[in-house]
């Protein structure tokens, strides 16, 4: 149930909360009072009544029990071959999927396990190397960044997800387990095309026929999903599933922070106490590091990793965290190093603190792990400020499903690419491939979602259910201020990056591509990247161009996407490069259907370019415009006239273009012209094509196309070849 803040509710509503809240286990712990609007206080407390775990999402097990740490159970190889009994239960289970919360021994579970296999072969499948890194030394296993031969086989290994490409599938045979450590990331990042490269369809097909043809799999997590189990018991029938319900983290409080300054005041107060603090951020990196001089300027020693630090630092950081965060007032990360470390000294960290924000698109289950890093709080309280961004993106399989078919039917058409064949039917009979990739990929995108639509009530349900009390914190914001304007160090952190991009060494393709492959980067490295693929994204020869004040400008994933679009439509009539995009990427979904790299099809449809610059074509060629940077004005009468009439006849697709687009979908039954054309121009237009339709003149006689991006303000776009 998401609450506004500011809701006026008539008395039945009041009295019926009331009720709810009386009848409730929390009745004793907090007062209901209400005062013709709901506070931010009032507002958790109610969100905290009604944050239930989906009994759908909670997998069906098979031992349960409640300890402090992971029992050594079924740790001992098999003696005879697996077979079910009279009772369709285990003999002697094999595949293992163990549920249990963060700082309960899972590790420890993992070193007893190889003990006891000594004649086994092992592979440890990590989502980051800083976790390789870690586990490599505790676990006595190679990591797979010191084998320099292209193909690795050796009998004790951790790897990386992205590198499995590399793994010698034949040296693999018989008596080989397969651990998969914090599955639930992991799953995440074998989605990631941008992560995976070229090398995602057959990191996957590794991982599959891995899961599908070892002898063992444990998989380990704090938050398994019954999705999660149904993906491992869909290509094995030996999984056995182990959920300890121990809660770590009972008795624990989470202050939820209203706004971010006032968590910022609480910070420096806690600091000032000497009190030491660890701070978990999805904010940008620019602005984590803002916080970090803030704080650094104030007086304050701190180290601060974000994926602007080199990876050298990084690597020594996770080795020795807890040495580190011991010299330290404070310690601030990204999720660029929240999986691998652990800072498990006793009465070392007194207060955790997050920023979480939901445009990060960083999922509950990780902002929680981060946080659990540390194992030890001495205050046993974490002091957490979520922006408060809603959406309502689809969340089950049969509505994502829907969506992709959606997407089919828009890019497919009605139509065929001659001379290529095309063996999926038409009029929404499309589906996606059945397997493993799809299950995977779907399981992803609906945690995804379920964090995006309500990430506040996501992440107050969770730590709930691992033991904690939550409470809200208005937190009026002190009066003594020690920072800095933080406007003003972001501003001077992002001039000095812009200033070191444009400065960046001049690479080759050989040089980038050398340096994609490198195991650590340096900081000068890393903006020669950015200076690399800023000039391979707008068609630039001369270096010269690259100067600080074009870093500014076009430096950012917005205007790339808008340039890309923009480049799309300009060189020709807005129709015929719409055309032209949807033969590229109708012929590219046809290969990957017809030769089975059904790892690349969900992607194809849901990140389609042609889709997306569809929906804008339809809005612009509806209201007169024939080109992106057309100087006609449209009459008023008969703009509105277009305006009420695509939105009429756009309301069966309206969740479908919401989605694709990342918006969300207008729920109003009353929308008026001015809404409709906020949505359809201010929304639609803005997201797609960075310009919006706006009136003429003041008194709204006319309308005409502006561009608000960077990119749109060059009248000249050339097309990129």
């Amino acid at each position: 149930m998401m609450v506004n803040k500011d809701a006026k509710l008539p008395q039945l509503a009041v009295d019926a909360v009331k009720a709810l809240f009386l009848n409730s286990k929390y009745a004793s712990q907090f007062e209901f009072k209400y005062e013709g609007r709901l506070s931010f206080n009032q507002s958790i407390d109610i969100m905290a009544m009604k944050c239930v775990r989906p009994a759908c999402s909670i997998p069906v097990t098979n031992t349960t029990y409640c300890e402090r740490y992971v029992k050594r159970l079924y740790l001992a190889p098999r003696n005879k071959p697996f077979q079910h009994n009279g009772n369709d239960k285990l003999d002697t289970p094999a595949s293992l999927m163990i549920w249990s919360a963060t700082g309960t021994g899972k590790t420890e579970f993992v070193n007893a396990l190889v003990e006891a296999n000594k004649g086994c072969k092992f592979v440890v499948v990590t989502c980051r190397r800083t976790l390789a890194n870690t586990l490599g030394p505790r676990l006595g296993f190679t990591n797979y960044q010191d084998i320099k031969e292209p193909r690795i086989a050796c009998d004790k290994l951790v790897i990386q997800a992205e590198s499995l490409h590399r793994i010698s599938t034949r040296y693999y045979g018989e008596n080989v387990i397969l651990i998969l450590d914090e599955f639930s990331s992991l799953c995440e990042q074998m989605t990631s095309t941008s992560t995976m490269g070229h090398n995602h369809d057959y990191n996957n097909q590794i991982l599959r026929e891995f899961i599908k043809g070892v002898s063992r799999v444990i998989c380990l997590d704090a938050d398994l999903t019954d999705r999660d189990v149904q993906l491992v018991k869909g290509l094995r029938n030996d999984v056995h599933v182990i959920h300890n319900t121990f809660k770590p983290q009972e008795g624990h409080r989470v202050v939820m922070y209203e706004k971010k300054s006032s968590l910022v005041s609480k910070v420096v107060d806690l600091l000032r106490r000497k009190e030491r603090v660890w701070i978990s951020s999805t904010l940008s990196a620019n602005r984590t590091e803002t916080l970090h001089q803030q704080l650094s300027d104030a007086g304050f020693h701190g180290k601060c990793v974000t994926s602007l630090t080199d990876d050298k630092d990084k690597r020594a950081i996770s080795e020795d965290i807890n040495t580190i965060i011991a010299s330290c007032d404070y310690f601030i990360h990204t999720p660029t190093i929240s999986v691998g470390i652990d800072c498990n000294v006793e009465e070392c960290v007194d207060y955790v603190v997050g920023f979480f924000s939901t445009k990060s698109q960083v999922n509950v289950e990780t902002c929680r792990q981060m946080m659990r890093r540390v194992r030890h709080v001495k205050s046993k309280k974490y002091l957490v400020h979520v922006d408060q961004r809603t959406n309502n993106q689809p969340t089950t399989v049969e509505t994502i499903h829907g969506w992709i078919k959606k997407q089919a039917d828009i890019l497919i058409g009605g139509r065929d690419v001659e001379g290529l064949r095309l063996n999926i039917g038409y009029g929404g009979n499309f589906s996606l491939p059945e397997g493993f990739y799809s299950h995977l990929w779907t399981n992803v995108r609906i945690k995804r979602n379920l964090s995006v639509n309500g990430f506040m009530q996501r992440f107050l349900q969770q730590m709930l259910d691992a033991g904690c009390t939550v409470q809200g914190e208005n937190g009026a914001i002190s009066t003594d201020q020690i920072l800095k304007s933080e406007t003003e160090i972001l501003d001077a952190i992002k001039k000095k990056q812009q200033m070191q991009v444009a400065n960046a060494q001049d690479l080759t393709y050989e040089e980038f591509s050398k340096l994609c492959g490198a195991r650590e980067l340096t900081l000068p490295e890393k903006h020669a990247m950015s200076k690399y693929r800023l000039m391979i994204t707008y068609n630039i020869d001369d270096p010269s161009i690259i100067t600080p004040d074009f870093v500014a400008l076009y430096d950012n994933d917005r205007e790339r996407r808008i340039y890309s679009n923009l480049c799309a439509l300009s060189a020709r009539a807005m129709q015929d490069g719409l055309d032209s995009v949807r033969q590229k990427e109708h012929m590219s979904l046809a290969f990957s259907i017809e030769n089975g790299y059904d790892t690349r099809v969900p992607h194809r449809l849901t990140e389609s370019q042609h889709n997306q610059l569809k929906y804008a074509v339809d809005i612009l060629t509806a209201c007169g415009f024939s080109e992106v940077f057309s100087n006609v004005t449209i009459p008023a009468k008969v703009f509105k006239e277009t305006i009420d009439h695509l939105w009429e006849t756009g309301k069966d697709g309206l969740q479908s273009m919401c989605t694709t687009l990342g918006l969300k979908t207008p729920t109003s039954k009353n929308m008026t012209f001015k809404n409709k054309k906020g949505f359809l121009s201010d929304r639609v237009l803005y997201e797609v094509l960075g310009v919006k339709i706006i009136s003429a003149n003041k008194r709204r006689t006319e309308y005409k196309l502006v561009h608000y991006s960077n990119v749109g303000s060059l009248r000249q776009i050339s097309v990129r070849e």
